[in-house]
């Protein structure tokens, strides 16, 4: 039997390894990398870090963090997206309107 701290560490370190199998669909092997994605602002490396996906999911970028009750009534972005640009075409209307 090991004795001291090393001791210890071995006899407490797990031995088991966890493997994770992952499946990807035929649509999902066909994307091709770029072949140059040296440019960090056009590919950005993400890493598991909260800092950093809080710089890439940004505003800039195209991402907007919604209320969680919004989140129950609009299922995909297509559906913000819809409802958001008839708001503004309703907008433009009203706003062409009022100064004619």
């Amino acid at each position: 039997m090991p004795v001291g701290r090393r001791g210890k560490k071995v006899s407490g370190t797990s031995s088991k390894i966890n493997v994770r199998y992952v499946t990807f669909t035929p649509e999902e092997m066909a994307i091709d990398c770029p072949i140059d994605t040296s440019d960090p602002e056009k590919y950005p490396t993400i890493t598991r870090g909260e800092k950093d996906w809080k710089k890439f999911l940004n505003f800039k970028n195209g991402f907007v963090r919604l209320d969680p009750k919004l989140r129950k009534v609009f299922r995909s972005s297509q559906q913000v997206n819809q409802t958001l640009l008839e708001v503004l075409k309703k907008d433009r209307a009203e706003g062409r309107r009022k100064s004619a």
